[in-house]
């Protein structure tokens, strides 16, 4: 099954706590995320951060969070790493700050992962 790992970090350079900001009434990260959970459902998508406050506000949004080490570069190593920590063959990055993404676009990537 196709996991969509989404990787939430809050030490931006450019605008701090940027996957926390509020986007109409919700934090960034939990938009793109629900956009996610629509097209997947809620069991496959997994948020992955190295911040506590990140995994509280997933928690209260009833998201699947995981905790990653901060000597994570990227979000795409944060990715990488809970990927075979759970032992996850296919896997979908979608980055956090990326809330308008055509949820057809993620729909085509699913079905790619899942045929190939």
């Amino acid at each position: 099954m196709t996991k969509v790992i989404i990787p939430a970090r809050i030490k931006s350079s450019r605008l701090p706590e940027k996957v926390l900001k509020d986007v109409e009434g919700l934090p960034l990260f939990v938009v793109t995320a629900n956009k996610a959970i629509e097209i997947i459902g809620r069991k496959s998508v997994i948020v992955a951060t190295d911040s506590i406050k990140v995994l509280e506000v997933a928690k209260r949004f009833n998201i699947l969070c995981e905790m990653t080490s901060d000597k994570c570069l990227t979000g795409s190593d944060r990715v990488v790493t809970l990927a075979k920590e759970k032992g996850y063959k296919k896997v979908i990055n979608l980055q956090a700050d990326e809330p308008l993404f055509p949820c057809s676009s993620i729909q085509k990537m699913i079905n790619h992962v899942e045929n190939n």
